[in-house]
């Protein structure tokens, strides 16, 4: 990694506060008193000349218990088009919704009243995080409800440059792909082999164990070799966290121990396989 990954940061608070500190910058609407339909934080870098403004956004829901939301809105200071494309992207693909063509596109956090008083989204709260000079980390995490509800976590990462999601299918060059994704696959298929092997050595001989070690072998063959479910992507400050699918649908979680796992790449394993633009944005 060249350079230093972190700056100075200036953040205004709505209330004329003002406080300063070392980026990434993390903030927690769980924790912010805001008096207005819209609340702002100032993120800059001296590195860039870029400022960035996090507004809040409220909306409510209006059936069943009243659920009162908060949403991100991304302001890239004199770059209309980029503060537009982080925008768009966030409503699009975390609420499938394009605000272009919805009068209310924050209603789809709670959706149509079935009948049932369970929203579509039935909690949610997020966070802003300068991770690198040139990306910015937007992550929700809550629980989200159709036939059941579970909860999740997702992080969507914007190159500051262009306003871009940089997503898993973004990252590498074309003709590095295949490699990059058959090292996360096999790196995944070690923790599932050597867990596997560590239920088979035990004394538990229950049924449910049996059931687990079943689940593991059926989610190792079923999956394609070289192409890791990756649901997840994080920046980390020497290397990239994928987040590879669990193996278990809903009706099986009980029996797996291991969940959604991560598998960490440092920057130079994968340094000389990144697009061009995936390694400025991350400065490496």
């Amino acid at each position: 990694m060249t350079g230093e990954p972190y700056s100075t940061f200036d953040i205004m608070l709505g209330s004329g506060r003002r406080c300063y500190g070392i980026f990434p910058l993390v903030m927690d609407t769980s924790v912010r008193c805001i008096p207005f339909a819209i609340g702002f934080i100032l993120l800059s870098s001296s590195l860039t000349g870029q400022v960035v403004t996090v507004d809040t956004l409220h909306a409510a829901q209006p059936w069943g218990e009243r659920t009162a939301y908060t949403f991100p809105s991304i302001q890239v200071h004199g770059e209309e088009e980029i503060t537009e494309r982080i925008n768009r992207t966030l409503f699009i693909d975390f609420l499938g919704v394009d605000p272009r063509n919805s009068a209310e596109p924050l209603s789809s956090l709670w959706g149509e009243d079935t009948g049932n008083g369970m929203p579509r989204v039935n909690t949610l709260s997020w966070t802003c995080t300068r991770t690198s000079v040139g990306v910015l980390t937007v992550a929700f995490s809550g629980e989200s409800c159709a036939a059941y509800c579970e909860g999740f976590d997702q992080h969507f990462l914007f190159d500051l440059r262009t306003g871009l999601r940089i997503a898993p299918d973004r990252l590498f060059k074309e003709d590095e792909a295949s490699a990059a994704f058959s090292m996360i696959d096999q790196r995944w298929r070690k923790v599932i082999e050597h867990h596997i092997g560590s239920l088979e050595v035990t004394d538990d001989r229950s049924e449910e164990t049996k059931e687990t070690i079943e689940l593991y072998r059926t989610c190792l063959n079923e999956r394609p070799h070289g192409k890791p479910f990756i649901q997840d992507l994080l920046l980390e400050p020497d290397g990239l966290q994928f987040i590879v699918a669990r193996c278990s649908s809903h009706s099986e979680q009980a029996l797996d121990d291991l969940g959604a796992l991560p598998v960490y790449v440092y920057y130079y394993e994968i340094l000389e396989q990144l697009r061009p633009e995936a390694k400025s944005a991350f400065d490496w």
